[in-house]
């Protein structure tokens, strides 16, 4: 399994940029997101930008990143680090719900 970090960067040269994440900064590979500039977030994995995404959604990573940590830690109260899950009911995908209409033969 690969864990994506969302990192930011701060300067850019060629093809390879310096980037920090909450914690560290360091040296990444950009030439997947060519277009990536300074202050731009991009997703890491060992090493190497995948693709940009927004700092809202860095944000939500980072979040998600700090409840594994803590529950690593054997903590239990992590709810607060996802605000857009906690709180609310689940909602089945469309195609589960009973009430959606079905041809026959079972087929939506």
């Amino acid at each position: 399994m690969c864990l994506g970090i969302p990192m930011q960067i701060l300067e850019k040269d060629g093809l390879v940029a310096r980037a920090r994440t909450r914690e560290e900064v360091r040296w990444i590979d950009v030439q997947f997101v060519p277009e990536a500039e300074a202050g731009d977030w991009v997703l890491v994995d060992r090493g190497w930008a995948r693709f940009r995404i927004d700092a809202l959604e860095a944000g939500r990573i980072d979040m998600a990143l700090e409840a594994l940590e803590a529950v690593s830690r054997g903590e239990e109260d992590v709810d607060h680090l996802f605000p857009d899950l906690a709180n609310r009911t689940p909602e089945l995908p469309e195609f589960l719900r009973p009430d959606r209409d079905v041809a026959p033969g079972g087929l939506p």
